[in-house]
């Protein structure tokens, strides 16, 4: 079990962009799993696809394919050292806060495949779709910024919202 594609194509960075995917979830979480809190969501991760990940790290990359695959799995053992010993309401270990922004563009990539799953805090209820925001202006050849939010519903006020691109 590895790092699905995103279930969309997103935009090109870069470019004043205001696109939005839904995002279909997984139904139960992952035997093993780690919960990473954010504002009002619960991300439950499997946490076999984490070690997979951290597993696949190149000690040395000469390609794009191995650069990412470094990254990530830089990442996933950043996610998986911070785990504390307990186990949370959903039999899940919790990670110790905070997290590193770094480490949560791993976490955004599995929202963006629907390999985990969303609990909203407030409902205590698990979702079946997320919506997954590209927003971005470019004000110039050097100037703009643009940024990956992901929300419950296109109404509703995200709950991780990351940098994706600036200029």
């Amino acid at each position: 079990m590895s790092i699905q594609p995103p279930q969309f194509t997103p935009p090109a960075a870069g470019n004043t962009v205001n696109q939005s995917f839904n995002v279909t979830l997984e139904a139960t979480p992952p035997g093993d799993c780690i919960s990473i809190v954010q504002n009002q969501a619960t991300i439950l991760v499997s946490r076999q696809i984490l070690e997979r990940v951290r597993k696949a790290t190149p000690e040395k990359w000469t390609t794009e394919q191995e650069r990412l695959a470094f990254i990530r799995g830089d990442r996933a053992k950043a996610l998986l050292q911070n785990l504390t010993p307990l186990t949370d309401k959903f039999g899940c270990a919790p990670i110790q806060a905070p997290i590193s922004d770094d480490s949560l563009y791993l976490v955004s990539e599995l929202l963006q495949s629907g390999q985990v799953v969303v609990v909203n805090n407030e409902t205590r209820q698990h979702v079946s779709h997320i919506v997954v925001r590209f927003s971005g202006l470019r004000a110039g050849p050097h100037a703009g910024m643009g940024q990956i939010s992901y929300s419950f519903t296109e109404q509703s006020d995200p709950f991780l919202r990351l940098s994706w691109w600036v200029s």
